[in-house]
């Protein structure tokens, strides 16, 4: 009975997140960009978290997209709650498949998935048949659940066990939230309950304390994942204060919300299922004219202290996202941007280091340098782990990232070894660029600048066509640079004022603006055909 009931958990728990990667492969990558051109007001951002649930139904994988999002600014905290508290309505869609009834058919889905998910080639066949192996395990695991509560019906002893357990209304709600949480699924839990009540074992009465738990440890668990960082909390917060406002009035009127429903035409698992979708809708529509009030409410009870720096600024590199790989390259592409924008911002130090002469901020930029490599190692490392179910285009996009990291940190040894200790060893000699010399280095700082900020925005929107002009770009900024060097040479052989002392750390200057141009421009390879 044990076995069965285990057993049965286990598939549920592994369809769900078979599933969920097969949805992200159809869907994954497009799935954020789509969400922020979906969301113009709050209901248009419920609805979208409705549509973002059902084909991502993964309570992680649901708060570390709203996390994501929230963090870049892409959408404001109400609307963030709003597309949240809409895919915790959308993850319930999993929950009436499996109250359909049609567990008997596991063995058509399974067959009919593994003939699509390893025989086919193209990612689109692959990812409808992952998605129908998935929905047949999760049809095989209520089965096994089912099997286990048809022995425990016949055991004496077991059944009473679990009906003294069940008969306590707040034990069985600490129960179901507990479970939420550890499984990271509110499907799990509630599938559990149904395969319980499909056996006969499942008492009407401990239904609503069941999908209350659940889903205040699917808000527990929202909170979690957004832990590290203030508007994670808030965002987690919120979302437990709407159901709790909502949790508390259910779970008093159990006994008239479970007449209510008896009235209902439909077995007692498919009112597991029904509760579920009604909850969430009830919280939701009860929810959304509120959303300014409920996150003024939660600014001001999750506040940082003066002087509290416990929570970090936020880092992208969120380990809950691995298992989801549209989800994990999102974080890791928002890392790289990260990481970029401090180079360009160095870059752009370095030029007031050079200008003012200022050693000590040449000094400052070669130890934040430091900072350069642990991004590129953090995101090299993160890359590495992100888990199987990318598409080509997803792991061309993997490599991309893992070689523009590579770069990036090259451009910072280049700012660190090679332009800031010019900047040192030239204010120790008093070497000073001539007029004409130092015009010149302005004018390809400027250059390299707005190509290194042309390459960041790559980063973000992905224009195919951008990109391979701007990596065409890298041979005439190159025919440039060669053309400046010969009117130096012409400028030396003259003897002007000041050309000739300088003239090596010139080159060199010169040299190291190339190579960071040469390495920013390897963004452009990720768009080759």
């Amino acid at each position: 009975m044990l076995l069965y009931l285990l057993e049965g958990l286990a598939l549920i728990v592994f369809g769900i997140r078979f599933l969920r990667k097969g949805l992200d492969r159809l869907f994954g990558s497009r799935l954020s960009s789509w969400l922020a051109t979906r969301t113009h007001n709050r209901w248009q951002a419920f609805g979208a978290g409705i549509a973002a649930g059902t084909v991502a139904p993964s309570s992680t994988a649901l708060s570390v997209l709203s996390l994501q999002m929230l963090n870049t600014g892409r959408l404001s905290p109400e609307k963030m709650l709003a597309v949240l508290l809409g895919g915790s309505v959308g993850m319930t869609i999993t929950a009436q498949l499996l109250a359909s009834g049609v567990t008997n058919e596991s063995g058509y889905l399974l067959i009919i998935g593994v003939i699509g998910f390893q025989i086919l080639r193209r990612d689109v066949y692959r990812g409808i048949g992952q998605c129908i192996f998935a929905l047949g395990l999760l049809f095989l695991g209520l089965h096994e659940i089912s099997r286990g509560a048809g022995i425990m019906a016949n055991d004496p002893q077991a059944r009473d066990i679990l009906s003294m357990t069940l008969s306590n209304p707040i034990l069985t709600l600490l129960a179901a939230a507990i479970l939420s949480v550890l499984l990271q699924s509110s499907t799990a839990a509630i599938g559990l309950a149904i395969g319980l009540s499909s056996g006969g074992v499942f008492p009407a009465l401990a239904m609503v304390p069941w999908i209350v738990g659940t889903n205040l440890g699917l808000s527990v668990t929202s909170l979690l994942v957004g832990w590290k960082s203030w508007e994670g909390r808030r965002l987690g917060t919120a979302s437990l204060v709407a159901r709790a406002v909502i949790a508390v009035p259910a779970f008093l009127l159990s006994s008239s919300i479970m007449t209510a429903l008896g009235q209902l035409p439909v077995s007692p698992f498919r009112q597991i299922a029904i509760l579920q979708t009604g909850f969430n809708l009830i919280v939701g529509i009860a929810a959304i004219p509120l959303l300014e009030p409920l996150t003024r409410l939660v600014r001001y009870l999750v506040a940082p202290q003066p002087g509290d720096d416990s929570v970090q600024k936020p880092e992208f590199l969120d380990e809950k996202a691995l298992d989801s790989p549209s989800l994990a390259l999102a974080q890791a592409t928002r890392q790289t941007q990260l990481m970029a924008d401090q180079i360009n911002t160095m870059f752009s130090q370095y030029w007031i280091a050079e200008t003012t002469r200022n050693t000590d901020l040449a000094k400052r930029l070669q130890h934040e340098e430091d900072q350069i490599d642990t991004f590129n190692s953090s995101i090299s490392d993160y890359l590495s782990r992100i888990g199987e179910g990318m598409s080509q285009e997803d792991t061309q996009w993997q490599f991309a990232l893992l070689a523009f990291s590579n770069e990036l940190e090259s451009v910072g040894d280049i700012i660190d070894k090679n332009l800031c200790d010019s900047v040192i060893k030239r204010a120790a000699e008093l070497v000073v660029f001539s007029q004409a010399d130092a015009e010149i280095l302005r004018q390809v700082h400027e250059a390299v600048t707005k190509r290194m900020q042309i390459a960041i925005g790559f980063l973000a929107w992905r224009d195919t066509d951008s990109a391979k002009g701007f990596l065409a770009g890298k041979e005439t900024f190159n025919d440039w640079c060669r053309l400046l060097e010969k009117e130096h040479f012409q400028r030396l052989k003259a003897r002007e004022p000041g050309t000739v002392s300088s003239s090596a750390y010139f080159l060199d200057v010169l040299n190291s603006f190339r190579r960071i141009n040469s390495h920013i421009s390897s963004i452009g390879y990720a768009f080759e055909d």
